[in-house]
Order: structure tokens, then C-alpha cells, then sequence
């Protein structure tokens, strides 16, 4: 998020690999924005990126939510985010966006936040959709895991939502 005037706007931006779902939270955004998506190409440690990005307008709403997920610049899970996580929706399209198939389950990329905030988000998936999850360690932080076992209950909540490029992040999916 990023502040204009008085308000924080929201910039979404993607690998071109991830065009469809940026194109799908563009339509999704329509009313409040203006920018057609814009394709380009950036220098990463040395190698050309495809990426393609829009902007929304500035809104109070972003800037509340913005002084919900930040301290001082610093991306956290919010003591509330249990009254946040509660739609489907907002699940599918945190699965699309960060979350990876491994092996017969699937993880969440949580890499960012402390393991207090992590175990927020896991309260919360088992509070909102009676979703029994694990805590794995990676890369030095912790990562959310879906077992098996939860794999058919986490599909029926958020299957019919998730784009067709993105069901290869479950498996044992029809």
C-alpha cells in the first residue's frame, strides 16, 4: 500500500506467470481504479523479470487497513484478523497468491510474519472454517501446512472461486 493525498491506494503487482489472477483482481477493482494493467520488464539481481502491476485509487479504507497490517512499516498479522479471514473468498485468493501444493498438502507462505502472527492465522482458519492446520518450519520462519486430510474440506470452501490456472496448488483435486 502506499499513500497518495490523505488516503492509501493499493498497488497489485505480479510475475507476467501471474497475469491471469492479476487480471481477474483488476476486473475485481474496476470501480476504483482507473489503470489498465501495465506489462514491464525489471533488472532482479542482475536478470530481466517480466511483471505486471495496477494501481488503485486512494481510499480511507485502504489507509484503516493499512493501520491494521503495518507498525512502522512492518507487515504483521493483526491481533483481529480472525474478525478479517472470514470468507471464502479472501481464502482462495490468499491461496493463489501465496500458497504452493507440497506433496499430498498444501502450504501458506507466511515467511514474513513472527510466529505469534502465524498462529494467529491458524486460530483463525480453524475458528472461521473448521481448518486443522500445522506450523512448518522454512527457511528459518514458519509456514502454515493443510494435511491431506484437510485438503477436500479446504476445496469445497474455496474451489469454486479459484481461477483454473491455480488448481494445481491441490491436490487430489477433481
Amino acid at each position: 500500500m502506499h499513500i497518495k493525498g490523505n488516503s492509501h491506494r493499493v498497488l497489485f503487482k505480479h510475475g507476467e506467470n501471474q497475469a491471469t489472477l492479476l487480471a481477474w483482481k483488476r476486473r475485481e477493482f474496476d470501480p476504483i481504479t482507473g489503470m489498465k494493467i501495465n506489462n514491464f520488464h525489471q533488472l532482479v539481481k542482475g536478470k530481466q523479470y517480466g511483471f505486471c502491476q495496477f494501481v488503485t485509487l486512494s481510499h480511507p479504507e485502504f489507509s484503516q487497513l493499512y493501520q491494521s497490517f503495518y507498525i512502522r512499516g512492518s507487515k504483521i498479522v493483526p491481533i483481529k484478523i480472525s474478525e478479517l479471514l472470514k470468507d471464502p473468498l479472501s481464502l482462495a485468493v490468499w491461496i493463489m497468491d501465496d500458497g504452493a501444493r507440497d506433496n499430498v498438502g498444501l502450504t501458506l507462505q507466511t515467511h514474513s510474519f513472527s510466529m505469534r502472527g502465524v498462529e494467529r492465522l491458524r486460530k483463525s482458519l480453524k475458528l472461521n472454517f473448521c481448518l486443522h492446520t500445522n506450523s512448518r518450519k522454512n527457511k528459518g520462519s514458519h509456514i502454515i501446512y493443510f494435511p491431506k486430510s484437510e485438503i477436500p474440506k479446504l476445496w469445497n470452501l474455496v474451489g469454486k472461486y479459484v481461477l483454473p490456472e491455480y488448481r494445481y496448488k491441490f491436490p487430489l483435486t477433481p
